[in-house]
């Protein structure tokens, strides 16, 4: 499989849910992962979310189909970057 440039970003496809009714204090995000432009799934993406609010992060890894998930976050501002480790492209979504 080749892969576009470096410069090429990735795309972050994010879905929030929970969090939006009154009382509740946590939700999941879950998406999918592709390179701009295409349907392909890089190997090896590494999901990091920082919560803008606090600094606390965690790490998840997509499957083979680009599919990721983070469970029982806090309600806030996160900051989700993904990085594809054999060529060190990167790209950030706020969310």
């Amino acid at each position: 499989m080749r892969f576009p440039s470096l410069t090429t970003a990735i795309v972050l496809s994010s879905l929030a849910l929970g969090a939006q009714s009154v009382g509740v204090t946590t939700g999941d995000l879950k998406g999918h992962v592709r390179i701009a432009g295409t349907q392909e799934v890089p190997p090896g993406i590494a999901l990091k979310l920082q919560n803008v609010a606090t600094g606390e992060g965690r790490t998840a890894t997509a499957n083979e189909r680009g599919e990721y998930g983070f469970r029982i976050l806090p309600a806030g501002w996160y900051v989700l970057t993904a990085e594809v480790s054999p060529l060190g492209v990167s790209g950030t979504s706020r969310c």
